[in-house]
């Protein structure tokens, strides 16, 4: 039959002390969309310094961030807001 293995206590204790100053593991890889949520604010002012999208798509592209000119196009655009002409109750004559 095998020995138990035994760890001593202050060993124990180390090893937790060790673990706990650790720090955060931050992931190697984010999704595109996160990335270039990221980078909307850097992307917006290029497009106000006088870029076009494709040439900010271009730039990103030779950065390494494999991203389309409709990526852009989704990020940059604004919600549109629901029809009022659907929440109207119907005129009663």
């Amino acid at each position: 039959m095998a020995a138990k293995k035994e760890v001593a206590i202050d060993v124990i204790e180390k090893a937790k002390k060790a673990l706990a100053a650790l720090p955060s593991k931050e992931p190697a890889k984010k999704p595109l969309e996160s990335a270039l949520e990221e980078l909307k604010p850097s992307i917006v002012a290029l497009l106000e310094r006088g870029y076009t999208r494709a040439e900010v798509v271009d730039q990103l592209v030779k950065q390494g961030i494999p991203v389309k000119l409709y990526h852009l196009r989704g990020l940059l655009s604004t919600p549109r807001a629901a029809s009022e002409e659907g929440k109207k109750a119907p005129a009663t004559e």
